[in-house]
């Protein structure tokens, strides 16, 4: 895993005002940010980031051949990255409705994109003891 792509969900608009100029992965919980305990957890890896519109100037996108998509909300433990660095290409691990990870193709995440479809991708469940 090189390269990950931090998105916010709708818990966005409950983290405002805090998220109105940065994403959720930019909160610091303790002395980190979400991102750096990701960088911590995984170095040397590329971090970039799907934001509303005007955040995009501060927190770019980069969409790779291969991508991992995680829910920015997350906070990272050994054992969730060890089930993301276990997805295929075209899968996902969702916690009820809400995407925790995926694993894209540059073709398949721009289609997403445009898309917006997650019903096509194949899915694992988790439960909530497991995502903090």
């Amino acid at each position: 895993m090189h390269h990950i792509i931090l998105f916010d969900t709708d818990i966005r608009e409950s983290l405002l005002p805090f998220t109105y100029t940065r994403p959720v992965c930019d909160i610091r919980v303790g002395v980190l940010t979400i991102e750096e305990k990701w960088r911590q957890l995984v170095p040397n890896i590329a971090v970039s980031y799907i934001t509303p519109e005007h955040l995009e100037p501060l927190y770019p996108i980069d969409i790779n051949e291969d991508n991992y998509l995680i829910n920015g909300a997350i906070l990272p433990t050994r054992q969730i990255l060890a089930q993301i660095q276990d997805l295929e290409s075209g899968e996902t691990i969702m916690m009820g409705d809400e995407l925790i990870a995926a694993r894209l193709s540059k073709s398949k995440f721009e289609k997403l994109l445009v898309k917006n479809d997650l019903d096509r991708l194949k899915g694992f469940q988790i439960d909530q003891s497991k995502v903090q």
